[in-house]
């Protein structure tokens, strides 16, 4: 059983269609997928809510620490893949996503303020990698479809840092925000691009984690 965390104290950066999509990934891969949402918007929560196609992800809610080690604890035997769907804050259900997770994924918009941002988290995510064997990557999100300087700049940023990225980006495609409001993922959604996309994330992760 393997457990991921989407963490990113910043709101808008993905974390929940990131989640969601990797959810659906890995029950298409036929795993047993739990995600869990700890973000109060209930963002995955509420796309559960609404949802009516296989293949099945359950889907859970709990936005207290202690609650989420026990979870985690207790759904261990019943599930392959556990997926941790992030608040966007600093606080201790950070800290008990680290500590319970063998991948953190910080989605990362290209933006310099965005990567500032997240110096405390991956300082946070570096030093449980140094005592636990945790794996930790950045993911660009939101990424321009097209060649620019801020694609460019983020790119040099992150990988200057310690801390690794994925190859694949995660482009600022209308297929994410338009499959998520129709409450489904982007592999049940007309747009290839986002799909090849998505796929190629996927087994990113999956090879990262031995699944």
């Amino acid at each position: 059983m393997k457990v991921i965390s989407i963490l990113n104290q910043k709101g808008g950066t993905g974390k929940s269609t990131v989640a969601i999509n990797l959810a659906v990934g890995f029950a298409k891969d036929n795993k047993k997928v739990l995600l869990i949402d700890t973000d109060h918007q209930r963002s995955s929560m509420v796309w559960y809510a609404n949802r009516d196609e296989s293949p099945t992800v359950s889907v859970i809610s709990i936005p207290e620490a202690g609650a989420l080690k026990r979870s985690v604890a207790d759904h261990k035997k019943n599930y392959d893949i556990i997926i941790i769907d992030g608040t966007p804050s600093e606080d201790r259900l950070t800290t008990a996503s680290i500590g319970v997770s063998d991948l953190v994924i910080v989605p990362l918009q290209p933006s310099a303020l965005d990567f500032w941002s997240t110096e405390t988290l991956i300082e946070r995510v570096l030093q449980a990698q140094d005592i636990s064997g945790l794996q930790g990557r950045y993911l660009l999100t939101r990424y321009p479809t097209t060649a620019t300087h801020l694609g460019k700049e983020i790119e040099e940023l992150v990988s200057e840092q310690e801390m690794p990225m994925f190859k694949t980006k995660i482009h600022n495609r209308i297929a994410y925000a338009d499959s998520i409001s129709a409450n489904t993922s982007i592999w049940a959604w007309h747009d290839s691009k986002s799909k090849e996309e998505m796929n190629k994330f996927f087994l990113e992760v999956k090879e990262i984690i031995n699944a």
